[in-house]
């Protein structure tokens, strides 16, 4: 049984004047947008049922047996998204947020899919891609046994801003306990943070500690829904929570830092953070177009641990590029590193989509990828196929015989009185189809 489980480097701003926006009702946008690109969108769009994915043998020098997605949508409830191989199977359930909800892992022999794993995942519902809750089943027979949980319950205060974000966990069977993981946020008299910080566990010392924190906190916009201490992350500064400026203190280092950001275009950023006289820290982040695409360049340090002292022991610099097309198909990617200023390694990857001439619909789609600058090699060829309108008033997409009598059976085939909490097959008359219930 296998187990499955799933910026060109910045100068110093701090004398910049950024750009009067509007930053929150332009977070507003970005949102928006996002999920016309990643989900099911509100106006009717083409979407594929089915994509295979066939990989290239140098050795044959021609495509594989592929492996394949099937893709089922739901009016307003999501969508059922199945991988499949000869060996194995993963069944992903998605809710109307875009977000995993369930995940079941199978294992196939002989033609017969025996389900493995399942994965059960809830989500705040404010911060809809905040998860709360995630348990891990693995099934002796058909008995499903928890094997790990993690679970981030939230406290608010009254004016319903996030407060304290606590985090537990349990593994086989045990109680759930809590990890120690902390995260704490305080306001003041305006309702803004002012102070953020996180306390986790010490396996050497078995003591809590401070990890990181973030004090005389300025804003440019924040709605109080932070889930993150990580201030070197966009999810401080290209959603609705965008910070100007703030000092910071993380354990690895000795003193305090001061962190700045500044806005050049409402969908940019530039933030820097120094330590005295000394740059600790930098990012920039560019969404490049409405699809999602993206550059993103940080410069950061890394600590080694040396007879159980964290010693900093130099800087990274990162570089990701993603570009995207109308169908969030990644196009074009590219991922280099340095290590102290030395060039460490590069990959990019290209898939260069064929789209059907009377619709627009991607049809084909060549993947290659190239190390180190050097020349492209093919990986694989993707199909997309058996497309449908999908859409806010989208049909469920087989039409059910309306007189003959519904039954449910389990994916194993186990029929059902009253199907709850899972994927089931509801059959009525000839027609068959998975439903979430």
């Amino acid at each position: 049984m296998k187990l499955i489980w799933i910026t060109k480097i910045l100068a110093p701003i701090l004398s910049y004047t950024p750009k009067n926006i509007d930053v929150q009702d332009h977070a507003r946008k970005i949102n928006q947008k996002i999920e016309r690109v990643h989900k099911a969108n509100e106006q009717k769009v083409w979407k594929p049922q089915t994509i295979v994915f066939y990989p290239w043998s140098y050795q044959v020098g021609d495509f594989l047996a592929g492996s394949t997605v099937k893709i089922e949508y739901y009016e307003d409830t999501g969508y059922i998204k199945s991988e499949m191989d000869a060996t194995s199977r993963m069944d992903y359930v998605y809710d109307a947020n875009g977000q995993v909800i369930e995940r079941y892992e199978y294992s196939i022999e002989n033609g017969e899919a025996t389900l493995e794993a399942k994965l059960e995942v809830q989500y705040d519902e404010i911060v809809t891609d905040f998860y709360i809750d995630e348990e891990y089943f693995m099934y002796m027979g058909e008995t499903p046994i928890l094997v790990f949980g993690f679970k981030r319950p939230i406290t608010r205060n009254e004016d319903g801003n996030i407060t304290r974000i606590q985090f537990q966990t349990c593994s086989f069977g045990s109680d759930w306990e809590d990890h120690g993981s902390d995260i704490v946020i305080e306001y003041g008299s305006d309702g803004k943070a002012t102070t953020i910080y996180e306390m986790d566990y010490d396996n050497y010392s078995e003591e809590l500690f401070e990890t990181k924190y973030l004090e005389n906190i300025e804003w440019y916009s924040t709605d109080g829904q932070i889930t993150t201490t990580n201030w070197d992350s966009e999810k401080f500064f290209m959603g609705a929570n965008r910070i100007k400026s703030a000092d910071v203190r993380m354990h690895h280092l000795n003193g305090t830092c001061h962190l700045t950001a500044v806005y050049p275009e409402p969908n940019a950023v530039e933030s820097e953070t120094i330590l005295g006289e000394e740059r600790v820290h930098s990012f920039e982040f560019v969404e490049l177009d409405e699809n999602g695409s993206f550059q993103k360049d940080w410069y950061y340090p890394y600590f080694i641990l040396n007879n159980d002292v964290w010693e900093h022991a130099g800087f990274t610099r990162s570089y990701l590029s993603r570009t995207f097309d109308e169908y969030a198909i990644e196009v074009y990617s590219d991922d280099a590193t340095w290590e102290n200023g030395v060039f460490s390694d590069e990959l990019e990857t290209k898939i260069e989509v064929t789209y059907d001439p009377d619709y627009g619909y991607p049809t084909e789609g060549l993947y290659t990828l190239a190390y180190d600058g050097g020349e492209y090699m093919i990986r694989g060829r993707y199909e997309y196929k058996d497309y449908i309108l999908v859409g806010s008033d989208v049909q469920t997409i087989i039409s059910p015989n309306d007189e003959a009598p519904v039954e449910y059976f389990t994916l194993q085939g186990v029929k059902v009185t009253t199907p709850q909490n899972g994927i089931f097959i509801r059959r009525q008359g000839a027609e068959a189809k998975k439903v979430i219930r």
